[in-house]
């Protein structure tokens, strides 16, 4: 309990791995709140920045392959990344891309949900719910052709009736886990706070031999 131990199966046994906070203003990275990015293209040339002053440390980049990934909102990052890195830094060994749970296409996205939960048996096609659901997706489109959001009504609130009202639950203040249809989880989160060892992460940051070990700074609250 609370100790360390190794993981064998580690991506750094096989690869030289490197995490960055972009864009900047996530992770352990930050900046004044009116330098925070809001274009794709932006995101992609900050990034180039980073790699030109990385291989000037760390020339021996230049001769290994190199891999992208992300999860999530990554999905558009990432392809903006690999793009620029293909037309302005051709030295660069870019081989693939690695996104998982990408959220690159929010139509195909959305009209997934629904086939995804019947098929796992998580929504009855003659229920109330399959029908309020479809008429959310059915106006999804639409709405998303006349504004690029993500919380976006009433596409959003497509995935809110499938977690919190499944055939599985009643009124014992459970819902999907967000992260893992297999299990139950607590209103209001439903699994968003994260898999159970993630408080332990947390803790194992938080230390100051980690925090220096990585050139955090332990005053700042973000």
């Amino acid at each position: 309990k609370n100790s360390i131990v190794t993981n064998n199966g580690s991506w750094h046994f096989y690869a030289n791995l490197l995490f960055i906070d972009q864009p900047i203003g996530t992770g352990f990275s930050y900046v004044n709140r009116n330098h925070f990015i809001e274009e794709l293209d932006v995101v992609a040339e900050h990034f180039l920045n980073f790699l030109d002053r990385y291989v000037e440390i760390f020339p021996d980049l230049l001769e290994e392959d190199i891999y992208l990934a992300d999860e999530s909102f990554g999905g558009q990052y990432i392809p903006y990344i690999a793009q620029a890195i293909l037309e302005k830094r051709s030295l660069f060994r870019l081989r693939g891309l690695l996104i998982g749970a990408g959220w690159i296409d929010p139509i195909s996205l959305y009209n997934s949900y629904l086939p995804y939960v019947i098929a796992n048996s998580l929504v009855k096609n003659d229920s109330e719910l399959y029908t309020n659901i479809t008429r959310l997706v059915a106006l999804c489109p639409d709405i998303l052709s006349k504004q690029v959001h993500i919380f976006v009504n009433p596409c959003f609130p497509i995935l809110d009736e499938i977690i919190y009202n499944d055939v599985r639950r009643e009124n014992n203040g459970e819902c999907i886990n967000a992260y893992d249809i297999r299990l139950n989880a607590k209103r209001p989160m439903c699994g968003m706070t994260g898999p159970s060892e993630l408080e332990y992460v947390s803790a194992y940051l938080n230390r100051p031999d980690v925090m220096s070990s990585i050139h955090i700074n332990g005053k700042k609250s973000q």
